[in-house]
């Protein structure tokens, strides 16, 4: 495993300098601060809190949580007045002064599965829809609107680690906001003109499925005129290189060199060699060895009806995977019994 921490440093203390020098009046962070969530290392906390700190400096900043965020994170706004950053279910407007003028922003953080669990799917979207309209109705004392969210919008390809997410049509984002600021999916791209909307993406590369320019979104919005820029980051690229057993001969230098343009190169091979992997990966740049025989262990669910079910093929799916069916039946009983439980212990509580 690769760590990439003081990669992640270089390329925040680019975004930092680059913001000194464009000098803005808000700096929105639409999700993602910290990749691992459940159990993040102190370096990558305090490589983040570091770089809020400095952007703080620059400007106030607005930080909306998103799937990846460690919940604990939220506490430390209260350290700065210049940092805030909304947690899971805060939905909160907030009015910030600039020196161009009074901002509201409309949060809307990542929908958790644990959040879908307990209240069911269409609840949620109920609400997320509920939320949306009252944001556009909302006349705040502010010259300008914007909605910050890390979300899915339909039509748009969602992370591959992301399975369960609620998807909202475009359709439920008003017209009376200035400027929508997505985070959650990973590229750079324009969804709506009016209200303008943009993903922002990712600041690097962050799994091999990426091969775009990575960066931020300058936004300059001057009544109801608005222009998005694209702001490129150096940061370091990841490459894919596919052989079959054909391409075997002459592979190593192959191999070194098609990735002379690359960073970190993931090579996938089509059957399972212990003897091969252990070969490939004394290669310089080298970080990780695929198999690729054609199966999918684990489909993507692209729609479903109730998160609990999703939930429930998983687990199925994971048991039948390592033990008999009399074993699988037997922990499914189990896993029903305690998930009924505490289902109905929160709703009596």
């Amino acid at each position: 495993m690769v760590r990439r921490t003081e990669e992640i440093k270089e390329v925040l203390d680019s975004l930092v300098q680059k913001s000194k020098s464009l000098d803005p009046d808000l700096i929105l962070v639409v999700g993602d601060l910290i990749h691992y969530k459940r159990n993040p290392s102190l370096d990558s906390i305090r490589v983040v809190l570091d770089t809020l700190e400095d952007l703080s400096k620059i400007a106030p900043v607005i930080a909306i949580a998103g799937n990846h965020d460690w919940e604990g994170i939220v506490t430390y706004d209260r350290l700065s007045k210049d940092i805030t950053i909304v947690g899971h279910g805060d939905y909160k407007r907030r009015i910030v002064d600039t020196n161009s003028g009074r901002v509201a922003i409309y949060p809307l953080p990542y929908i958790t599965g644990k959040m879908m669990l307990s209240e069911g799917r269409e609840r949620v979207l109920k609400s997320l829809v509920g939320y949306l309209k009252r944001f556009d109705m909302d006349n705040p004392d502010a010259d300008y609107k914007l909605l910050a969210s890390h979300m899915m919008l339909r039509g748009i390809i969602r992370p591959f680690e992301d399975m369960v997410s609620i998807e909202l049509e475009r359709e439920y984002i008003g017209s009376s906001f200035s400027y929508v600021a997505l985070g959650h999916v990973h590229a750079f791209q324009k969804v709506n003109s009016n209200p303008p909307t943009y993903y922002s993406g990712s600041v690097i590369q962050v799994d091999f499925s990426e091969n775009e320019d990575k960066g931020f979104l300058v936004v300059d919005i001057d009544e109801w005129n608005v222009d998005v820029k694209f702001e490129k980051l150096p940061h370091k690229i990841l490459k894919t290189i596919n052989l079959s057993k054909e391409e075997r001969k002459g592979i190593f230098s192959k191999i070194e060199e098609a990735s002379e343009d690359a960073d970190y190169v993931r090579v996938v091979i089509s059957e399972k060699n212990s003897d091969l992997t252990g070969k490939l990966l004394k290669i310089d740049k080298v970080v990780s060895v695929k198999v690729e025989d054609g199966k999918r262990l684990m489909p993507r669910i692209e729609t479903f009806e109730d998160v609990s079910k999703v939930f429930f093929d998983y687990v199925k799916s994971v048991l039948e995977s390592r033990f008999p069916p009399r074993k699988v039946r037997i922990g499914m009983e189990i896993f029903q019994e305690v998930f009924e439980k505490s289902t109905s212990d929160k709703t009596t509580a």
